[in-house]
């Protein structure tokens, strides 16, 4: 699903700040669930003395 929504967004010059945005643009329904705060992302360098803490833990 994520796949076709990028295609669609590609094609038809869609800009959208993330994949939820891009999946309910095709009509798509998202569900928010409960995660952890484990369950980081990886976007900067801090962000991997985060996670080796996390998996000291």
């Amino acid at each position: 699903m994520i796949l076709e929504a990028h295609r669609y967004a590609q094609k038809n010059g869609v800009v959208a700040t993330d994949d939820t945005s891009l999946i309910e643009f095709i009509g798509k329904k998202v569900a928010i669930v409960e995660g952890s705060y484990d369950n980081i992302k990886i976007t900067t360098k801090e962000d991997i003395y985060l996670a080796e803490f996390i998996l000291k833990k």
